[in-house]
This record gives structure tokens, C-alpha cells and sequence, in this order.
């Protein structure tokens, strides 16, 4: 069966941020899949085949959603809605604070699979402390990367996170670079 452009980029975010599916379930708008992330907490998906704006209304009733799942015992702390072709700028001020992203159908989820775009990864608050005390710097003083940048929305980084990108290189075989994500 072939897959929608909303499933496919729900696949492709899970695979991304290299999440474990815990569950997955069809319903009337769309898909919901509970994940697993690395970091030990667990990330609620919507998938929105059905809807052409994303407003308020949808942010509301996943940060519900997200309530009653930590109420069921899990440990969810983020929410991803997927779909729509646009997002309206109330739902995206409301969905910062509630702690969901808002990924749009014109996502472009396959920049992540060009041969000139390097591997992005979030580093781990334990590899930050080595990364400063390595240098004696402060994160803010790594060079920066907007929180709007592609990839970082793809990887799902937030502002203070620190990013290492992994580049090939044909003298040194792999260089690394770090990058400090600001609003």
C-alpha cells in the first residue's frame, strides 16, 4: 500500500531523530505514533492527512492528548504535528510554549538525503560539559545556527542545544564542526 505524503514524512522525522516506535494508530484525520527518543522520554506524533491549515484548535487538543498520556504513566514531553500546508502564527506561538513542533506537508524532508548535506546530530548534555571544558569556551561562544534552519527543525533541535555536524573530507577523512542553535 502506498504511503501518504504525511506518512512518509512521519517515517522519515521517526528515522531522523532516530526515535522507537512504541505505537501507532490509523484514525479519522489522519495517524498518532507514541515514540521513543534516545534521551529516555517519550514523543507524541500526529500525522494530519485531512487537514489544510494547522490552527490553534490542533495545538490545543495534542497538549491535551499529551496530558492524558502522562497521566496513562508514559513520559511524553514533546509534541510534532505534521500536515497541513500552512500553520497559522498564533498556533505556532501557542505550540512553542507547549512544547510542539509544526512540521507542514512542504517540508522539504529530503534535503536530509543530499550528498551535500552533512549529518547533523544534537549532542547530549554530558558530550556539551566535555565539548566546554575541552575548550574552555561557553556554548554561546560556538558559532551559531538558527532555530529555522531545515535541518535543525528536522532533527528537532531547540534554541541551546548544541549541534555536531559531521562532514567528509577528502584530507582529513571526517571533520567535525559545532554549531549553537539561537531563536
Amino acid at each position: 500500500m502506498l504511503m501518504t505524503v504525511v506518512e512518509y514524512i512521519v517515517e522519515k522525522i521517526i528515522e531522523l531523530r532516530d526515535y522507537k516506535k512504541i505505537k501507532e494508530e490509523k484514525t479519522e484525520w489522519g495517524m498518532e505514533v507514541i515514540a521513543e527518543s534516545k534521551m529516555g522520554y517519550n514523543v507524541l506524533i500526529w500525522g494530519l492527512d485531512k487537514a489544510k491549515v494547522v490552527g490553534v484548535k490542533w495545538v490545543r487538543e495534542m497538549s491535551e492528548r499529551m496530558k492524558e498520556l502522562v497521566d496513562e504513566g508514559l513520559k511524553v514531553k514533546i509534541g510534532i504535528i505534521i500536515g497541513g500546508n500552512k500553520t497559522t502564527k498564533s498556533a505556532e506561538a501557542e505550540a512553542i510554549e507547549k512544547r510542539i513542533s509544526m512540521i507542514t506537508k512542504e517540508f522539504p524532508i529530503n534535503l536530509m538525503d543530499h550528498v551535500l548535506v552533512p549529518k547533523h546530530e544534537i549532542m547530549s548534555k554530558e558530550e556539551v560539559k566535555k565539548l566546554i571544558n575541552k575548550y574552555g569556551i561557553l556554548p554561546e561562544q560556538l558559532p551559531w545556527i538558527r532555530s529555522t534552519d531545515p535541518v535543525v527543525k528536522a532533527i528537532g533541535a531547540r534554541p541551546g542545544d548544541v549541534i555536531r555536524i559531521r562532514r567528509k573530507s577528502d584530507t582529513a577523512g571526517e571533520s567535525i564542526y559545532y554549531r549553537y542553535v539561537v531563536p
